[in-house]
C-alpha cells in the first residue's frame, strides 16, 4: 500500500477496502454518537463516552 506523509497526516493513495459499517444497531450506536456531540456542541459542557465490546 502506497503511502504519503503530509505534516502530521498520511495521505493513502489507493483506499482500504473494509466490511461496511452497517445494520441496525450499528446506525443506532452512530445517531446516538452524533447526538452526544451534538448536546456537547450546544450545552458546552464535557461528556464521556464509552465503548465497549467483548473481546475476541
Amino acid at each position: 500500500m502506497d503511502e504519503q506523509i503530509s505534516g502530521a497526516v498520511a495521505v493513502m493513495e489507493q483506499p482500504i477496502t473494509q466490511p461496511p459499517f452497517v445494520g441496525a444497531s450499528r446506525m443506532r450506536l452512530v445517531d446516538g454518537l452524533l447526538s452526544a456531540l451534538d448536546e456537547v456542541k450546544t450545552h458546552r459542557e464535557t461528556r464521556l463516552v464509552s465503548l465497549e465490546t467483548p473481546s475476541g
